[in-house]
């Protein structure tokens, strides 16, 4: 036993040094069973696909029956079916944040 040693609070720290700019995270000092993590609303919306912004995304490809005029209006002539876009991979990232938390935490629920 090691006096002052708190796994939790140094799990929430980490994980905040490494998602804090996409999460949240909360957790209950006297029960020490749970980490809540609350996502950021902007980090949901679509972006247009980018190599350097793909980490911890999907890419999704343009819709097949897209309308030609609108397509032609939004993607500035970038072909009929728009461009591709990404969103996040929630699965991945809830992994990511177990494997950081280095055994202090063993599952990951999304709700």
């Amino acid at each position: 036993v090691v006096v002052g040693f708190e796994p939790l609070t140094q799990c929430v720290l980490e994980l905040r040094r490494r998602f804090g700019d996409i999460a949240l995270f909360f957790y209950d000092a006297m029960r020490t069973d749970a980490v809540y993590v609350v996502l950021r609303p902007s980090f949901f919306l679509p972006t247009t696909f980018r190599a350097l912004d793909a980490s911890l995304k999907i890419m999704v490809p343009p819709t097949m029956g897209h309308n030609a005029e609108a397509g032609s209006k939004s993607s500035k002539g970038k072909g009929k079916g728009g461009s591709a876009f990404l969103v996040p991979n929630v699965v991945e990232i809830a992994q990511l944040m177990v494997e950081t938390s280095a055994g202090v935490i063993d599952r990951a629920s999304v709700v």
